[in-house]
């Protein structure tokens, strides 16, 4: 299938005139529900706040909003040059390009127990997705703690700083979620909701930006690859600091991946023998933040290795 920007502009104009022809207030819901009778897919309420945003979508999706409207699908679509269809996902940040299902299926995610609402009045779960997916993709979502409904919201807490704090961090971290699902072509379901609450609770807690941004790649990695990262590795990860996962990083510079016919996939490293330090050194790690790594069973420090044979593979056995 392929993939198109749509003109966020053209789109509103055309909807406007098609409202205008029909001589009624239809809604957007309503202008959706229409594309069940056309000859293309059908498009959802969902996917359709997601087209109108910006989001990417599929060339048929767009033909059926296309013949509803009784327009020319190639007027929908944004020339590659423009940016009227991209929407940025933060101030200053990059504008992304991300498929409208995926959009679907993250802020689904977000509206099941990570974000909260935080307005006076309680909004129905369709205003709530809408409401959440105009702000992720416009790059608001975490700037609305800053507003006095939220200040309201959280008032009368034991500790309403602290629950702000949360708030504002799991927010912040959804929103570095949005780039690394650029280039996903579909989601084929949500996490699960015991990994996600667990996430929750533990993410909701990291302050720092640089572990921010892990954690986004984290809930990327659960949404494309259901099952993926397990609790245990969650569990891990909430006990990491800046410090622990900047050491793990210089350490999987100097990792390779060794396969063997018939056998799961072994990770070589660091070399254990009278050369270990300046091995370590070749990663900016001394022996004790190797055994550091090694406590929080991110490495299994082991004796055996594999020999390099003409640079073409590994001989010997499997163990690190």
């Amino acid at each position: 299938m392929i993939r198109v920007k749509p003109d966020v502009k053209a789109l509103a104009a055309a909807i406007e005139a098609f409202r205008r022809t029909q001589r009624e207030s239809l809604t957007y819901e309503q202008i959706a529900e229409k594309t069940a009778r056309v000859s293309g897919p059908t498009v959802s309420a969902k996917s359709f706040q997601n087209i109108r945003m910006g989001s990417r979508t599929t060339w048929e999706r767009l033909a059926s909003i296309a013949a509803v409207l009784k327009v020319d699908v190639d007027h929908l679509i944004a020339n590659d040059s423009g940016s009227s269809a991209v929407v940025p996902v933060a101030k200053n940040q990059q504008q992304l390009d991300v498929l409208d299902e995926v959009v679907e299926v993250l802020v689904e995610t977000l509206i099941t127990g990570m974000v909260s609402q935080l307005g006076p009045d309680q909004k129905s779960e369709e205003e709530f997705y809408s409401d959440i997916a105009g702000k992720i993709l416009s790059g608001s979502l975490s700037k609305e703690v800053e507003s006095a409904d939220a200040k309201r919201y959280f008032t009368g807490l034991r500790n309403s700083e602290r629950e702000l704090r949360f708030e504002r961090n799991i927010r912040r971290i959804a929103e570095k979620t949005l780039p690394y699902l650029r280039n996903t072509s579909s989601i084929e379901k949500a996490p699960d909701q015991t990994w996600l609450d667990t996430y929750t609770s533990f993410a909701e807690k990291i302050s720092d930006e640089e572990l921010q941004t892990l954690w986004g790649q984290v809930l990327a990695r659960e949404l494309t690859s259901a099952g993926s990262i397990s609790l245990k590795t969650l569990r891990i990860l909430q006990d990491l600091t800046k410090r622990q996962a900047l050491l793990f990083t210089r350490l999987c510079g100097s990792v390779f991946v060794i396969e063997e016919p018939g056998e799961a996939p072994a990770y070589l490293s660091i070399r254990l023998d009278g050369s270990t330090d300046s091995y370590l050194r070749m990663s900016g790690l001394e022996w004790p933040d190797l055994v550091e790594l090694s406590d929080f069973d991110l490495v299994n420090i082991g004796t055996r290795g594999f020999e390099a044979v003409n640079r073409t593979g590994f001989a010997g056995g499997s163990n690190f």
